[in-house]
């Protein structure tokens, strides 16, 4: 299993924190009961969302890039950042939002067709209103907001439509090699 001091601080962070609903530790991980000895070292999970999906570092096949990704308790799957800081960065927006942002820049779409279901998804101006309702109808999301600025150093990302989509683009094969073994 991989592990950072960044990684090891959002783990502690989850697990002692009240009123963060929207991930926590996770609990139990048998969406890989098929996968080989190798597919399973690939992946560290990191959280578990209520829907008993799981985010995991995944390390990308010929590098040591480690971006997250989204592991989808039926059988889905997709990558959300290049890195654990860049995912920290965009998850004060919502999960359930950064899942609709991921879906939209699948790679199996065009990019005709990932700018047209994100103009759809997300007209000017939405992404700063998502983050403002996560932050209105989630007590801990100002808390947690506060905690990954002065214990992490890390600040919101102001577009996380962007950074979804480049790190799809940089990981297209994330999905199919994902699929090979569900």
């Amino acid at each position: 299993m991989y592990t950072t001091p960044l990684l090891v601080a959002f783990q502690e962070y989850l697990s002692t924190a009240d009123n963060f609903d929207d991930l926590e530790v996770v609990s139990h991980y048998n969406l890989l009961a098929t996968a080989s000895t190798e597919q399973k070292n690939a992946l560290t999970p990191i959280a578990q969302h209520h829907s008993d999906s799981v985010l995991a570092l995944w390390k990308a096949p010929g590098g040591d890039e480690q971006p997250v990704v989204w592991l989808d308790s039926e059988g889905s799957a997709g990558v959300l950042a290049n890195s654990l800081e860049q995912f920290l960065s965009i998850s004060p927006y919502g999960v359930a939002t950064l899942y609709d942002i991921m879906r939209c820049c699948s790679p199996d779409k065009t990019i005709a067709e990932r700018k047209r279901l994100i103009a759809l998804k997300f007209p000017a101006g939405e992404i700063s209103v998502r983050l403002r309702e996560q932050q209105e109808d989630f007590a801990g999301s100002v808390p947690y907001q506060q905690w990954l600025l002065e214990v992490c150093g890390i600040s919101i990302a102001p577009n996380p439509i962007s950074i979804i989509e480049q790190a799809n683009n940089n990981y297209p094969t994330f999905e199919s090699w994902f699929k090979e073994f569900i």
